[in-house]
């Protein structure tokens, strides 16, 4: 948003994910859409309009258009290209119906075949704005590989590439300990891996080994920190199950990879709350309240950090 009222941008064009006919394509959805998670303004959303495969409006006043992939057409003059991986997941229907590295590689290769003037490009792995599971975060650097090696795309897949591929197709048929084998061979042939250890964390959890499978997963965060989002979702699951010291112990390991999210310092005080800690409690919500907290997309936060303050001081 801050770069387009800084005017950083000419225009801004979108391709939408989808393999349905073009005339299927919605403005009024569109700009439901985009008003519901705040996107654009309802000034913004009058001007959105439809016609033949593209949608066209303005943001923060500069053009934009969303093009059906049936409507792209090239495009001149110095760009800068943003890839979020949930662009995938409406195209992705199981790797026995789609097969996620050719389509990862033929969308790739339609952009190159554009001869774009590419400035830069952005990827964005969506595990926790859109919700896209941990499992899909090997994406990400795949992707910028190819923007680094894009001869890539005339060869064969890379040996690591096709063993991951192997190990998304085989669940389909049960094959677990196949699967388990195929991780543990390209952990030993690339232990800087993440998504290695964080498959093999999957794997053992599934076959209830929780002291290996946390081992694999501290493995991954120590890698990429991206991975430590887990935690929290361990942290709900032991919450669920009645769990209350597990879940804590979830948060605090979440804490310490992400120790500037305050967001995890108030689940951390509800649970020491839950179970009588009052004093640490106390010391994290002190911090909380000690920070300045944006009056634009957070004005109800310290109001609730007092809230919080009172309930404190009542369980005294």
């Amino acid at each position: 948003s801050a770069a387009l009222r800084g005017q950083l941008f000419s225009s801004i064009i979108w391709e939408i994910p989808t393999d349905a006919p073009k005339d299927k394509l919605s403005a009024q959805a569109f700009r439901t859409q985009l008003l519901d998670i705040g996107a654009i303004t309802t000034e913004e959303a009058s001007s959105i309009e439809y016609d033949d495969g593209v949608i066209r409006g303005r943001i923060r006043n500069v053009p934009f258009q969303a093009r059906h992939p049936q409507a792209m057409t090239p495009v001149t003059g110095p760009v800068i290209v943003h890839i979020d991986v949930g662009y995938f997941s409406p195209l992705y229907k199981g790797e026995i119906k789609t097969k996620l590295y050719p389509l990862l590689y033929k969308t790739l290769d339609k952009l190159r075949q554009q001869a774009a003037q590419v400035l830069t490009a952005t990827i964005s792995y969506s595990n926790q704005s859109s919700n896209l599971p941990l499992s899909t975060r090997f994406i990400g650097p795949d992707l910028a590989t190819i923007f680094q090696q894009p001869n890539l795309l005339d060869k064969e897949l890379p040996r690591l590439w096709r063993q991951r591929s192997h190990t998304l197709y085989l669940p389909n048929f049960f094959q677990a300990k196949e699967v388990n084998k195929l991780l543990l061979d390209m952990d030993i042939s690339d232990p800087g891996q993440p998504s290695i250890k964080y498959a093999l964390y999957q794997a053992h959890i599934t076959r209830k080994q929780g002291d290996v499978a946390l081992d694999y997963l501290a493995q991954a965060v120590a890698l990429d920190s991206g991975y430590a989002l887990e935690y929290l979702a361990l942290s709900s699951l032991a919450r669920d199950n009645d769990l209350p010291e597990k879940s804590l112990e979830m948060l605090q390991l979440a804490a310490e990879t992400f120790p500037d999210d305050p967001f995890i310092k108030t689940q951390i005080i509800s649970e020491l709350q839950k179970s009588d800690q009052i004093d640490p409690a106390r010391k994290i919500l002190e911090q909380l309240q000690g920070l300045n907290w944006s009056e634009t997309f957070y004005p109800n936060w310290p109001a609730k950090l007092e809230e919080l303050k009172n309930h404190l001081t009542q369980q005294e």
